[in-house]
């Protein structure tokens, strides 16, 4: 029996945002983790700015480490590519080119949530035990217990970071996602692709065939590209589709994109995962517990954010956590600030995302868009703010931004 005064299951951003929110409180914090690291985790890598502003708040020096010390590659826009093929560039506002900080990287999982790991282990509140896999999860006697096939934890608070497949949320809560509500996605590693943009963008292929999913060609250092689609699971299943055949016949036949992958070479293999989206409601908190992350249903729906909103809703628990232990309460009443601080913080963007979504079913309506939004930097700028940049937030809060974009 090992007891802590807080239990995280599932050591991803989300889960170690959530301890280290919580490093040198005294609070003594359990992070258990299926598997060892470093490991792999199948994403698309990108590191939005809100994850860049989240680095910069984390206890130590975090930020300036990350830039130092981890492989990453630098990116400076999204480029969207409309059906028809026209190309919108929206570069982003922040970063600068003469210091080298980019506002956005490129990063493989296996080496950010490696750093995130290892700012963990700084800290003597934080205790991590690897290759756990939680079995069991269940409330008894005022805490909260999780069993793996080698220990049973006990705390007064056990916190869900565990992913879409999440077993803290089947246990405590009746809340699932929906195929409605959720989008698939497959990913590969190649070498060599050609025709990278040449500011530096991320590239979002917006393809009939694809709406309203997309699909994206990412730089990575070291002349890597992740390579990789996604769909709403509601409309894979209703057209049969293989994704990865899908992918593999897009990159091969497709006449704009299929050129630049005449000399590249597939090096890693096709690995797809579903993404819970945050268009549904969801129970996020319950006496003694917190639900983060994928666990929580917070990728975004139109952009598939997921590690900046994990990373977000981790800084929400610690301080949510923080605030249990100074009032001795951990009762489901009070624990409702959490999902009011998510709502107001994460959920309120979501609307929009959806409404982009929605839009973007239509070819005829994206190929529009795409055009109009070429020579409108207000689109450009709402666009930045969805998907990257949290500068102009509050903007999207005011219906009257989106009546003059409609009506300009």
């Amino acid at each position: 029996m090992i007891e802590t005064d807080v239990i995280i299951t599932g050591a991803g951003p989300a889960g170690m945002t959530t301890a280290l929110k919580l490093a040198g409180t005294g609070i003594k914090v359990a992070v258990i983790e299926k598997d060892t690291y470093p490991r792999e985790k199948i994403c698309g890598d990108a590191l939005s700015g809100k994850v860049m502003n989240i680095l910069r708040r984390l206890p130590g020096d975090a930020y300036s480490e990350f830039l130092s010390q981890v492989e990453k590659h630098p990116a400076w826009g999204i480029s969207f590519i409309a059906p028809d093929m026209t190309r919108l560039d929206v570069p982003f506002h922040t970063g600068s080119r003469e210091k080298n900080i980019a506002p956005v990287y490129l990063c493989k999982r296996f080496y950010f949530d490696k750093f995130l790991y290892e700012q963990c282990c700084k800290y003597d509140n934080i205790n991590l035990y690897e290759n756990q896999e939680v079995k069991k999860v269940y409330m008894a006697n005022g805490r909260a217990f999780a069993e793996t096939g080698n220990e049973t934890y006990n705390a007064k608070m056990i916190i869900g970071a565990d992913g879409h497949r999440s077993l803290l949320r089947k246990s405590l809560t009746t809340g699932q996602a929906g195929k409605q509500n959720t989008c698939l996605a497959v990913r590969a590693y190649y070498e060599n692709v050609s025709g990278a943009h040449l500011g530096g963008f991320l590239e979002l292929f917006f393809l009939k065939e694809l709406l309203p999913g997309y699909l994206w060609i990412f730089p990575i250092a070291g002349n890597l590209f992740n390579v990789g689609l996604g769909m709403m699971q509601s409309h894979v299943i209703k057209r049969k589709i293989n994704l990865s055949r899908l992918l593999e016949q897009i990159t091969a036949t497709h006449p704009q994109i299929s050129p630049r992958f005449r000399d590249a070479k597939l090096v890693s293999k096709y690995k797809a995962h579903s993404l819970p989206l945050g268009t549904q409601k969801a129970i996020r908190s319950g006496e003694r517990f917190l639900l983060l992350g994928d666990a929580a249903s917070l990728v975004d729906p139109f952009s598939g954010e997921g590690i900046g909103n994990a990373m977000a809703s981790g800084e929400v628990a610690g301080e949510m956590i923080r605030r249990c232990f100074r009032e001795d309460r951990f009762d489901a009443d009070f624990l409702t600030y959490y999902d009011r601080r998510i709502a107001s913080q994460i959920l309120w963007e979501f609307r929009y995302s959806k409404t982009l979504q929605v839009l973007g079913r239509s070819a005829r309506i994206f190929n529009f868009f795409a055009k109009r939004a070429a020579r409108d930097n207000e689109l450009k700028d709402l666009l930045e703010t969805i998907l990257i940049d949290d500068r102009f937030r509050n903007r999207l809060k005011n219906p009257l931004f989106y009546v003059k974009l409609l009506f300009k």
